[in-house]
């Protein structure tokens, strides 16, 4: 086992091709797999939210938290443009057969789906208002691109009522004359799934449901691990749990009849979040120094770290 030190991220991405391991919090890092070791950071703005590597062209794209989308070469981490956009806390997904970047969320009561063109680094935007004119609430989350296609999970709220009246329907979209017309409905339900994560093949809403691609069914997954949590990270065999700030890393395989505990924090560190690579494990970790009188961790006497495991090494406390 390594350890680096360096501020505890909000989420990790990892670039196979580079080998690299980009920790993003209130600073953006890279750190090479290999030795375990920051190269450099990424600065000019507060932090990052998510990030893309597409190597055909050489870029590093950045969703930013000040509403722009950032495109740097991949090399030297140069500012190639910065694109004003209008999406807060945007979904994004490469087409690597378009050789389009596709990015939806919110703003002002409407979802805004951005699509950018890397060969030509130009953007445009289509809004979608969430509320129709009866009284239905959508919401659309994106779960990936294909050649054009969008695969959308879309919830509908009727809010004229205090029941949760929800239909969430996954379907297969297209832009046509500036609008989403839907081509294909693969799924469609009763649950609200709102916020899931993007590429994955389960698709974990921090509420309490998953949709599994493949069997093109929801499930409960409280139901099994006994609560929500906020993120996931999977792999071919397992799906990871946690809670970020909490103390616990949750492994479930991915037929969900085998649940363990892999890690439990100790005095005074809570989970920040879980990533692997081909050859490594991260498990980034906050650790509070010092507790107020509250057992609230004092500002600015917080140290951080990321576990690295080998591959096939337990992850265990230090």
């Amino acid at each position: 086992m390594k350890t680096i030190k360096i501020g505890a991220p909000y989420f990790m991405c990892i670039d196979e091709e580079a080998q690299k391991l980009y920790s993003i919090g209130h600073r953006t890092s890279v750190i090479d797999m290999q030795s375990a070791t920051v190269q450099t950071q990424i600065k000019g703005f507060r932090y990052a939210k998510r990030t893309l590597f597409i190597h055909k062209y050489g870029l590093l794209f950045l969703e930013t938290n000040n509403q722009e989308y950032w495109l740097l070469d991949i090399n030297d981490y140069s500012v190639i443009k910065r694109l004003k956009c209008h999406a807060i806390d945007a979904n994004i997904y490469y087409d690597d057969i378009e050789e389009k970047i596709y990015t939806i969320g919110s703003f002002d009561l409407k979802s805004l789906l951005a699509v950018i063109d890397v060969k030509t680094l130009q953007i445009k935007e289509y809004s979608f208002p969430h509320e129709s004119e009866d009284r239905q609430m959508t919401w659309y989350s994106l779960h990936k691109c294909v050649g054009g296609e969008l695969y959308l999970f879309k919830s509908t709220y009727n809010i004229r009522t205090t029941i949760c009246d929800c239909v969430a329907t996954y379907g297969k979209y297209r832009i046509e004359n500036g609008t989403l017309k839907r081509l294909e409905t693969i799924y469609t339900g009763n649950e609200n799934m709102m916020h899931i994560n993007v590429g994955q093949d389960y698709l974990c809403d921090n509420r309490r449901y998953m949709y599994r691609v493949k069997e093109n069914d929801v499930i409960n997954y409280e139901e099994v691990i006994k609560r929500p949590y906020s993120d996931t990270f999977e792999t071919e065999r397992y799906i990871y749990f946690w809670q970020w700030l909490e103390k616990e890393l949750i492994r479930v395989t991915k037929d969900f009849k085998t649940v363990e505990t892999v890690y439990t924090c100790g005095a005074g560190e809570r989970i920040a979040c879980y990533a692997e690579s081909e050859k490594y494990k991260f498990l980034a970790l906050d650790k509070y120094e010092e507790l107020d009188k509250k057992c609230r961790p004092i500002p600015n006497k917080v140290k951080s770290r990321i576990l690295v495991f080998d591959k096939d090494e337990e992850i265990k406390n230090q």
